[in-house]
């Protein structure tokens, strides 16, 4: 799946180590960037991310946009075709060309600050991630490698998620803990392509056992569970067969114990 990345400029007045963090994500994630927002900073790496933006003609694009202080975003409520909301867009580059996209339904990701004004807005018609290793809005697999050679293959995009678990539950409620555990997990198990399995999570789910299943269509058909008790994944191959308890960030952490874990496919 290709998507567009769009960094808006006010995402430069980060704290410089956490923009680096962000380039060095991108960049390891093998991010082709289709369009970009430059704000033409003198930094290295926006200097290299505004010469692709350049070459990708975005100021062909920015021609077609509305010219006004204001653009309608249009789309579904239900099943009615109406407006979503407006935005004050200030002549706004950079906004402009994301309501562009959107205008025109073209898959994009958004990375920005937190509390930005145009973002607010339309917050529920644009997914924005904030902090690439941690909160990435259930866009980040989009444009993470797509060829698996193993049940965790983009567990080095899950290592600062481990840090952020374990920095979290630290000294918190049992409820807490469970929170923890099930946001963190739907993270990592997505940024590795399995999604919530709803029938199967039911058929192993009773009152005093909560459980989330999580599955992977490929052709090597693994499942993970969520371990409410220590955080992390077990892991189930294609007959069910317990093969170990892993962390978040894809590190075997106890081994196989297929008389006492099982689950129900």
């Amino acid at each position: 799946m290709i998507c567009k990345v769009v960094l808006f400029p006010d995402i430069f007045e980060m704290e410089t180590d956490k923009f680096v963090a962000l380039v060095k994500f991108l960049k390891s994630a093998d991010v082709k960037l289709d369009k970009y927002i430059d704000k033409g900073q003198s930094c290295e790496d926006r200097n290299y991310y505004g010469d692709i933006a350049r070459k990708q003609c975005i100021w062909d694009i920015m021609k077609m946009i509305n010219t006004d202080n204001s653009y309608e975003i249009n789309g579904y409520s239900g099943d009615k075709y109406e407006s979503l909301c407006k935005m004050k867009i200030n002549d706004s580059l950079a906004v402009k060309y994301m309501l562009f996209l959107i205008d025109n339904n073209i898959d994009f990701i958004v990375f920005s600050k937190k509390c930005t004004d145009y973002i607010d807005i339309a917050q529920n018609v644009i997914k924005t991630i904030y902090d690439p290793y941690v909160d990435c809005s259930n866009q980040i697999y989009k444009i993470l490698s797509s060829e698996p050679s193993d049940v965790f293959y983009n567990a080095k995009f899950c290592d600062k998620l481990q840090v952020y678990f374990k920095e979290t539950i630290f000294g918190v409620s049992t409820r807490e803990r469970m929170v923890a555990i099930t946001e963190v997990g739907v993270e990592a198990a997505t940024r590795n392509y399995f999604f919530k399995d709803i029938n199967l999570t039911k058929k192993n789910s009773s009152n005093a056992h909560k459980r989330v299943i999580f599955s992977r269509n490929d052709s090597k058909q693994f499942y993970l569970s969520l371990d409410y008790e220590s955080g992390g994944f077990e892991l189930f191959d294609h007959s069910a067969k317990h093969r170990g308890q892993y962390s978040f960030d894809g590190e075997l952490v106890k081994k196989p114990a297929p008389n006492t874990h099982k689950i129900i496919l």
